[in-house]
């Protein structure tokens, strides 16, 4: 099975909504468990393409704002010659920049209150895409997996172009990450009395 097949598969048979509920719902025993399995996706984020991140924040009318301000503070003391840069030391400082900048907005995000279940998700983003615009690329990307109720699909109606689009975004390394939080979610709903016995070995032993 090549991994285009693959990632349809695992795509269509597994849904996404422990991700989005430990994401964005108040969930206090699993504070420590989804910061674990946010982490492990943070590794793959900088496999997305940085013209794919561009045009999201260009969607939001973010993305030269965000970099010419990080430009501005970097290259205050640079000469002329680090002008020159080629094309792809330029892209690898670009997706340096937005790595640090989905680092700082997730340890933001994660240490806010999360929604309650009553609140409207979709008002939350209307406002908050702007603030952890990294963040709403995630949500963007993954959300665009089927919804399995009708809020989900009110919501997601709204967006009726990203599913192809972000489709060829989300690679099988990440589906597996994701996958790794649906069972960490699982698992909690069912040995409430053991996460924090296993969130200790997995901290002491720097897992």
């Amino acid at each position: 099975m090549d991994d285009k097949v693959r990632n349809e598969k695992f795509y269509n048979s597994y849904l996404i909504d422990p991700f989005y509920k430990g994401l964005m719902f108040k969930h206090p025993t699993w504070n420590q468990g989804w910061k674990t399995a946010i982490d492990t996706l943070n590794q793959h984020f900088s496999r997305l393409p940085v013209s794919y991140i561009e045009n999201h924040l260009r969607s939001l009318n973010l993305s030269q704002s965000l970099y010419q301000n990080q430009n501005q503070n970097q290259n205050q003391n640079q000469n002329k010659n680090n002008k020159k840069k080629s094309n792809k030391s330029q892209k690898e400082s670009k997706m340096e920049y937005y790595s640090r900048l989905f680092n700082s907005e997730l340890d933001e995000f994660l240490n806010r209150d999360r929604l309650s279940r009553e609140d409207n998700i979709k008002s939350f983003w209307s406002v908050n895409k702007y603030i952890f615009p990294i963040i709403y690329l995630y949500q963007y990307i993954y959300m665009s997996i089927p919804a399995s109720n009708i809020t989900l699909e009110r919501y997601f109606s709204d967006l009726p172009d990203i599913k192809t689009k972000n489709r060829s975004a989300l690679k099988f390394e990440t589906i597996q990450a994701l996958l790794l939080v649906r069972n960490w979610f699982n698992y909690g709903n069912f040995h409430h009395s053991t996460i924090t016995t296993i969130l200790n070995h997995l901290m002491d032993n720097d897992i």
